[in-house]
């Protein structure tokens, strides 16, 4: 489902709302950001946990957790929104992975290094990137991540991963070739498709 890019009450006004448990509130904010998460949580994702889970899996556990302790979050702003958000995301991708490799009896095997690596492999990130631009710029980025998410929900998710990893994380391509299961080569021409795919639908976006 793509977000709307009409909210009923600015991002701060929803905040509040959600944290005094207005549930109408919550479920607009998350629905809003539900492109946004479902890219964040496939970045999260190496081969051997993407074999093993569809990113709903992820998406859903990560709405549900942020429903439930919701009434606990302290920010009052979008970036510090979208920080808590992609620490859920994060978490409990690490999480999934560790499961899965105690399942397979094979602790500390690839399928939690894959997901530990994709945290530590990204370049400059919303919450890096602010301590170097000013709050107009920042805001700039983050209005530029959620609409990249949303035309991205338009592509293959192969394409639509390599995008958001080179552009918005800022990976190398032997990163992302790590995350995907992919020689270096095979990512840069997978990326050069998407570009052109992507430009199709917003030809003033990259």
């Amino acid at each position: 489902m793509q977000a709307s890019r009409r909210l009923s009450s600015s991002i701060p006004q929803l905040i509040v709302k959600a944290r005094l448990g207005d549930r109408e509130a919550l479920n607009e904010l998350l629905r809003y950001y539900e492109p946004y998460l479902r890219r964040v949580a496939r970045s999260n994702m190496g081969p051997t946990l993407r074999k093993a889970h569809e990113t709903a899996d992820i998406l859903q556990e990560v709405l549900l957790t942020a429903a439930a302790r919701f009434e606990k979050f302290q920010g009052i702003d979008e970036d510090e929104l979208l920080t808590w958000l992609r620490t859920l995301v994060a978490r409990k991708a690490v999480d999934m992975a560790r499961y899965l490799s105690r399942s397979r009896r094979s602790p500390g095997g690839d399928a939690q290094l894959e997901s530990l690596d994709a945290v530590s492999e990204r370049g400059a990130y919303p919450e890096i990137a602010a301590d170097q631009t000013s709050p107009s710029q920042g805001a700039a980025r983050r209005e530029l991540q959620l609409k990249l998410a949303e035309a991205l929900e338009k592509l293959p998710d192969d394409e639509a991963d390599v995008i958001w990893m080179r552009h918005i994380e800022e990976m190398s391509f032997e990163a992302i070739g790590r995350r995907l299961g992919m020689g270096r080569n095979a990512v840069r021409a997978l990326w050069v498709r998407a570009l052109k795919h992507l430009r199709e639908h917003l030809p003033d976006l990259l």
